[in-house]
C-alpha cells in the first residue's frame, strides 16, 4: 500500500472515528464510543505494516530541522509578547477597564506564567544545542 492510500484511509477512519463518538455522545449510548476507538485501532495496526515507506534523505531531515527552527521562532516570539501583554493588562489595565482584582491577579499569573514557559524553551533549546554542537 502506498502511503497516500494509507493517509486518506486514516482520513476516512478519523471522520467515521469522530461521526461515531459525536453519534454515541450525543444519544447517550456510550457502547459505540467504546466499541469504534478499539475498532480504529486494530483497523490502523492491521494497515501500518502493508505500507510501504520511501527512507528519509538527508534533506529531509534539514527540511524538518528548518521547520522544527520556524515553528521554534514563531512561538517563542509570540508567546513573549503575549506574556508581556498579560502582565501589563494585570498590572494596569484591568483596574482601568473597572475589572476585579482578581480579574487583573489572574491575567498576572498567566503572563508570568506563559512567560516562563519561554524561559523554559529557551532552557531546553539550549541543552540541546550544547548537547548536538558536542557530538559533530
Amino acid at each position: 500500500m502506498q502511503v497516500k492510500a494509507y493517509r486518506f484511509i486514516l482520513f476516512i477512519l478519523i471522520l467515521a472515528l469522530g461521526a461515531g463518538l459525536g453519534y454515541g455522545t450525543s444519544t447517550g449510548n456510550y457502547m459505540i464510543a467504546l466499541v469504534a476507538l478499539p475498532a480504529a485501532i486494530i483497523i490502523l495496526l492491521v494497515l501500518k505494516p502493508l505500507v510501504r515507506v520511501v527512507t528519509e534523505d538527508e534533506r529531509s531531515y534539514r527540511l524538518a530541522g528548518n521547520a522544527a527552527r520556524w515553528a521554534f521562532s514563531v512561538f517563542v516570539v509570540t508567546a513573549a509578547i503575549a506574556s508581556n501583554v498579560l502582565i501589563a493588562l494585570g498590572i494596569r489595565g484591568a483596574e482601568a477597564a473597572g475589572e476585579t482584582p482578581m480579574a487583573a491577579r489572574a491575567m498576572t499569573i498567566a503572563g508570568t506564567t506563559l512567560s516562563l514557559a519561554v524561559a523554559f524553551v529557551f532552557f531546553v533549546y539550549l541543552i540541546a544545542y550544547i548537547v548536538y554542537s558536542r557530538k559533530s
